[in-house]
């Protein structure tokens, strides 16, 4: 079942990056394009997946898929913001189960969290900047109690 989108506030979410030397102070704020407006989290009954959809400022542009893991990421080609990530069994098998009472709870975002972060790491390693897949795992973080009861 496809859940309602929940608006976020993206003063709540916007990543900040510093970085200090002795005579400079440079902040890096995340583009408002690329901090997530909504976000909202369900089973694809099809396919049994878990799916976790942001929506952003609209820019139309085409996506790709990154597979990571059991985690496939639809990222914009020419922004690189995550629209979707898609959780493959067994992650979101124990997620499933959980619906059947229609909610979800808090935990099974943590399977989420921790791939946006090996998302995020790999990508770093391949150095790519991050800071707007920060954004989308900020969202995450901040609205996943309401993700879970919605």
């Amino acid at each position: 079942m496809i859940r309602n989108w929940i608006k976020t506030d993206p003063a709540r979410i916007v990543n900040k990056d510093a970085s200090n030397k002795p005579t400079v102070h440079v902040q890096f704020i995340t583009s408002p394009y690329d901090v997530p407006e909504a976000v909202r989290a369900y089973i694809d009954e099809l396919t049994d997946k878990l799916i976790i959809e942001f929506k952003y400022i609209p820019i139309k542009e085409k996506t790709k898929k990154q597979q990571d893991g059991s985690s496939t990421f639809d990222v914009g080609k020419n922004t690189g913001r995550i629209y979707k990530i898609e959780l493959d069994k067994p992650t979101a098998t124990q997620i499933l189960i959980e619906t059947r009472t229609e909610h979800l709870s808090e935990s099974s975002f943590d399977n989420v969290e921790n791939a946006i972060d090996s998302f995020i790491k790999h990508n770093e390693s391949m150095n790519k900047h991050t800071l707007k897949y920060k954004a989308a795992q900020s969202a995450l973080q901040e609205y996943k109690i309401q993700l879970a009861t919605a």
